[in-house]
């Protein structure tokens, strides 16, 4: 049972990574991001996640530094934007290691595939020699499908560590979910409660609200467990410190088979974020290709 946030997910390499995390996405005020990131390491948390996209890398820095909690406890991640060359992809990520203040990092993305750029195998391969010299200690992905993350492993010899991707339960990515499983890859989710408005759909409250009754919990609650309880890691946004704390108090409890079925009711295909994927379509219509 995954049971403290101190929990972790074993990648493809051996690195462990926590199942539960803090997300800074759009959160671009810097005392702000860093009362969230103080907030969250003060109550154990013990993975970050930013992005050269956030606009927020040095108030994470600043807030890890400040601290208190020695680097080896803490899972740093950050992403570099698609689009990008194999030079700029370098000194993208030094850039990002420089507004952070580390000397090096634990996981690092590539954002988005931009496939109309054709780009992102070249971006990866960057990663990988990054990796190779010991600057990071695992690399990924974020917002792949099928077809980019099989293509990578035709080019490049090496399937992605990481994919993380929009994930909740009006948006399952079930076969998404098991290509990546039968690939060594570990899915990770973003916007986890819908970017806010689970709670607010009666249909999702009408199936939820029973089973956050059964545990004594929140309906946020039982979908971060969720995550959990079906293997994917989990990085959730907030900037207030009692929903950050809330949030974290999801490991005294696991939900049973009837649970999870009942929410795999709700997959609907409903998402929050715009489809990036113009060479691809709408990523809950891909054909999984088999390697």
């Amino acid at each position: 049972m995954i049971n403290s946030l101190q929990s972790a997910a074993t990648l493809a390499n051996g690195v462990r990574m926590p199942w539960l995390g803090l997300g800074v996405f759009k959160i671009t005020d810097s005392d702000e991001c860093k009362n969230a990131v103080t907030a969250a390491l003060a109550c154990g948390y013990r993975s970050i996640d930013t992005a050269l996209g956030y606009r927020n890398e040095e108030a994470v820095g600043e807030a890890l530094r400040s601290a208190g909690v020695p680097r080896e406890e803490i899972f740093v991640t950050t992403k570099l934007s698609g689009g990008n060359s194999y030079e700029r992809a370098i000194s993208e990520f030094e850039n990002s290691l420089e507004r952070l203040g580390l000397e090096y990092l634990d996981l690092y993305l590539l954002h988005w595939p931009r496939p109309h750029e054709d780009k992102y195998v070249e971006a990866y391969r960057a990663l990988m020699d990054l990796l190779k010299a010991g600057k990071v200690r695992a690399i990924g992905v974020s917002n792949f499908v099928p077809d980019q993350l099989n293509r990578i492993h035709r080019e490049l010899g090496v399937f992605p560590m990481v994919n993380q991707v929009e994930r909740h339960p009006h948006y399952q990515r079930h076969d998404l979910r098991r290509f990546c499983e039968a690939r060594g890859i570990q899915l990770e989710c973003y916007s986890p409660l819908m970017n806010g408005q689970l709670a607010d759909l009666p249909k999702t409250r009408a199936v939820l609200q029973p089973i956050a009754d059964k545990y004594g919990k929140s309906i946020y609650q039982i979908c971060l467990r969720w995550q959990l309880d079906t293997g994917v890691v989990c990085i959730n946004k907030s900037a207030n410190p009692a929903r950050i704390r809330q949030n974290a108090d999801i490991f005294d409890f696991a939900l049973d088979a009837d649970d999870i079925a009942a929410i795999a009711a709700l997959d609907d295909g409903q998402h929050v974020f715009r489809d990036s994927y113009d060479d691809v379509g709408p990523v809950v219509h891909f054909t999984i290709e088999e390697v």
